[in-house]
């Protein structure tokens, strides 16, 4: 073979690799076109478990696995109800369905996708068969009515161990907002059980936008502290401002205990423990500054959300009551002494 033909076989040959090449970076270059794809056109189903938006890559948890899919320019989305929309309408935990290619057998080429359901509670943790600790954390994100939702956990054979609510940080109505929950439960009966996240309906009280998650228990060292409520039904005509009952707080062991137990109860009471009557005179997000015990005496100072539009005599000895009581548990402790920021004189006046 003569070095002119010689050349003109390798120039050909460079084409048609370069061609190839073109081929199939084209579309993640400048968009795609029906049948500029490197393998047949198929359809896949699943849920969103991540999105980078500036990569513009999709993940998707599917029957057979994890598939990693790589938008275009020219990816076509759409919503619930089949209108265009932007990939920043795709959050975590909405389901999809994808056509395209896939390039690998965990990387996908979509031409299309369509929104198929947008749930207003999705949970990012616990995940399905996730051996769950004390205190349970659960994170995920929520679109509900004054962005209250409420969580619960089920033993094996669907006892509710317990249950408690708590707020979206959603920047707006009716759009999504974070949440992160750290709960503490009785110990369960069985092995196994259910981690549940729901709304109860404005309108008629039902549960809807329940999202229930199989977990396991994990093994827990713990120990069990008290914590002082007041209670409607026990003592209904609230007579005795400073009385207290108490409830029963599973928690992991800890050199502070102390600290723990007060962390508890500034947490309230639970659903479960509100329906049984249990109330509490503390504001809602008080937050422990300081606390040393020292020669039977125990110094908590907090933050000032604690002294926050508490009017009246009663309510003032409630709120001492429940915080000294619940100290006094501990042989250590017999006297208590409150501060908020660091002052102890007029504070919590009536």
């Amino acid at each position: 073979m003569n070095d002119k033909l010689w050349y003109s076989a390798a120039g050909i040959i460079l084409l048609v690799v370069l061609g190839g090449a073109v081929y199939y970076a084209w579309p993640a270059l400048v968009g795609r076109e029906d049948g500029d794809y490197p393998g047949p056109t198929v359809n896949i189903q699943g849920r969103v478990e991540s999105v980078a938006a500036s990569a513009r890559v999709v993940t998707l948890s599917t029957d057979e696995g994890e598939v990693s899919m790589a938008l275009s320019p020219g990816t076509e989305i759409s919503g619930v109800n089949g209108s265009r929309t932007e990939l920043s309408a795709i959050r975590r935990g909405f389901m999809v369905q994808a056509e395209g290619s896939f390039t690998s057998e965990s990387a996908f080429l979509p031409a299309r996708i369509r929104i198929l359901a947008e749930p207003n509670i999705v949970v990012f943790s616990p995940r399905s068969g996730d051996e769950i600790g004390l205190p349970v954390v659960i994170t995920g994100e929520a679109r509900v009515f004054e962005n209250s939702f409420s969580y619960r956990i089920k033993d094996s054979d669907g006892t509710v161990l317990m249950e408690g609510f708590d707020t979206a940080d959603a920047p707006d109505i009716g759009q999504y907002g974070p949440f992160e929950v750290r709960a503490s439960y009785p110990e369960p009966k069985g092995s196994t059980g259910t981690v549940e996240v729901l709304e109860y309906s404005a309108k008629d009280g039902s549960e809807i936008n329940k999202v229930s998650v199989p977990v396991k228990f994990g093994p827990v060292d713990a120990l069990t502290v008290k914590v002082h409520f007041q209670n409607q039904k026990r003592d209904p005509e609230m007579m005795d401002c400073s009385k207290t009952y108490t409830v029963d707080r599973r928690i992991p062991r800890t050199q502070s205990v102390a600290r723990a137990a007060l962390e508890e109860l500034l947490k309230g009471p639970t659903s479960t423990e509100y329906r049984e009557g249990f109330i509490t005179s503390i504001n809602s997000g008080v937050k422990i500054q300081s606390l040393t015990i020292a020669n039977g005496t125990a110094r908590a100072d907090f933050d000032e959300t604690l002294e926050r539009a508490t009017g009246g005599s009663c309510r003032v000895a409630a709120i001492r009551s429940q915080i000294t009581e619940t100290l006094k548990q501990f042989p250590t402790v017999r006297n208590v002494v409150i501060s908020i920021d660091g002052r102890t004189e007029d504070i919590l006046q009536p």
